[in-house]
């Protein structure tokens, strides 16, 4: 996603005033398709792997977010196109070690 990289970096170093604006579930308009739906950003040091697990869905249904490219490790995000709002859910965090939380 536009930009991503750049915004993680400046928020871990303490250079951007507002972490929640970008990290969580957020209301997103994917501008290379045109695509409505949520963007989901998160960050946990030494995980390998992350997935959101929305509430209405079972857990085997979790959608897996990728890295964010040249951001610090830990750094994960992806879009989930089709919601029109945000909703509860629950991370799924698998660890460089092995493991998932």
């Amino acid at each position: 996603m536009p930009n991503s990289a750049s915004i993680a970096q400046a928020l871990l170093k303490g250079r951007h005033a507002n972490p929640h604006g970008f990290w969580g579930m957020h209301p997103f308009w994917h501008p290379e398709t045109g695509a409505q739906g949520v963007i989901v950003r998160a960050f946990r040091p030494g995980q390998k792997g992350c997935w959101v697990w929305e509430a209405h869905v079972p857990p085997e249904q979790a959608f897996p977010l990728s890295a964010i490219p040249d951001a610090p490790e830990g750094c994960f995000e992806g879009f989930l196109p089709g919601r029109r709002q945000v909703g509860p859910y629950r991370l799924i965090w698998e660890e460089s070690a092995g493991g998932c939380q």
